[in-house]
């Protein structure tokens, strides 16, 4: 017998492989089915990086010439909270599920060391008072009253869960027991420095003193959120006015 296999073998071969080499789709109970798994080719291709920047001029004005110099459709500008800001394209690959975050803007934040609801020294409060919030109103008292506040072995801090009475000194010697009210009417620097700061109230309470013999002292913030909601409607009104009317701006 022949160990060379003919012509019409070495065709008879190639028809067999490339038989065997097809998907076979089987349908079974109404579903279809395939006899080896699929490998899709045709992936969408990676998507760039989203531009970061810290205002929303620069964010708005790189739209902007983004726009003019392309013929992608307009993207979306979502506001996603009183300091995120993102440009999102439309829907987009090969089955209409990615999207394409183009620019984002975050606003950084005001004050780095002071946290609300925790306390601090009456000198760290009131460098946060001076640095992190927006003057005049009861800020301008509530740095005032702070500077004049100090603890005695003799009378400290007074609290009956609701208020609290604390020594304030007056002209050079004298130490007057004065009551601190609540809430106080704040505006802090905690969205985009080009819109207007929402205000909200907070509520000022002094603990045990430190190694100085000051109270400590801490700012709460309440659960009305609508600083926020108000933050977000300032900030949309904002870029509609950078980016102008035929822009969406969702927030």
């Amino acid at each position: 017998m022949s160990d060379q296999l003919n012509g019409t073998a070495v065709q008879a071969v190639i028809a067999l492989t490339r038989e065997a080499s097809k998907v076979q789709e089987i349908t079974k109970g109404g579903y279809n089915f395939t006899d080896r798994a699929l490998v899709r080719v045709n992936v969408d291709p990676q998507l760039p990086w989203a531009l970061h920047f810290y205002t929303l001029g620069a964010f708005a004005a790189y739209l902007v010439a983004e726009r003019l110099e392309s013929d992608v459709d307009t993207p979306f500008v979502h506001v996603v909270s009183p300091t995120e800001v993102q440009a999102v394209s439309p829907l987009m690959g090969a089955d209409r599920h990615l999207r394409r975050v183009t620019a984002e803007a975050r606003c950084a934040p005001a004050m780095h060391n002071f946290c609300f609801n925790e306390e601090f020294s009456l000198e760290q409060l009131a460098i946060a008072l001076q640095t992190g919030f927006v003057p005049g109103g009861d800020v301008d008292e509530l740095r005032q009253f702070c500077a004049g506040v100090r603890a005695t072995s003799e009378t400290g801090v007074a609290d009956d869960g609701i208020s609290q009475t604390v020594n304030a000194r007056s002209g050079i010697a004298a130490v007057l027991t004065t009551k601190v009210r609540n809430p106080w009417v704040l505006a802090p620097y905690r969205t985009f420095a080009e819109v207007e700061q929402p205000a909200s109230p907070f509520v000022l309470r002094f603990s045990g003193s430190d190694g100085d013999g000051l109270p400590q002292a801490a700012l709460y913030t309440t659960v009305d959120g609508q600083w926020q909601v108000e933050a977000v409607r300032n900030v949309t009104a904002k870029l509609r006015e950078l980016l102008g009317p035929e822009w969406q701006v969702l927030g």
